[in-house]
């Protein structure tokens, strides 16, 4: 088996914001809903293989904002402190050229491919846990 390294990450965004127009059509909010957005660079053994951004409706998990997610796996603590498990998700991936900032996260040149993958999260209540 060929050793890759060790998976780590890095937080790039970590803050409480209204929701806005697609946030909020896809976590079933108002357009001022709060959210915690999160934005980790995913590493493979000290190399970018994934930036990921998530959106939480707060409404739904209140105090999640105060969870350090450097050091604590999100779905760890939506099952064990809110009892939430994502039962369905809805993925979309595509190819897009990168835009500067992603080229420089990801260390690959700004308009070269990568892919994309945008989803939701359900519960098995079948309200949104995460976008």
């Amino acid at each position: 088996m060929v050793d890759w390294g060790e998976p780590s990450s890095r937080m790039l965004a970590y803050e409480v914001a209204p929701a806005g127009a697609e946030t909020a059509s896809r976590l079933y909010l108002p357009e001022d809903g709060p959210v915690l957005h999160l934005e980790r660079l995913r590493l493979i053994g000290g190399v970018s293989a994934m930036l990921e951004t998530s959106y939480l409706p707060l409404v739904r998990f209140p105090g999640i904002d105060a969870f350090d997610f450097e050091e604590d796996s999100l779905l760890r603590v939506l099952d064990d402190e809110y009892d939430v498990e994502a039962v369905h998700v809805t993925l979309r991936v595509t190819v897009a050229r990168a835009t500067e900032r992603e080229a420089g996260l990801m260390r690959v040149e700004s308009n070269d491919l990568i892919f994309l993958e945008c989803g939701t999260r359900m519960g098995s209540d079948i309200n949104p846990i995460e976008y």
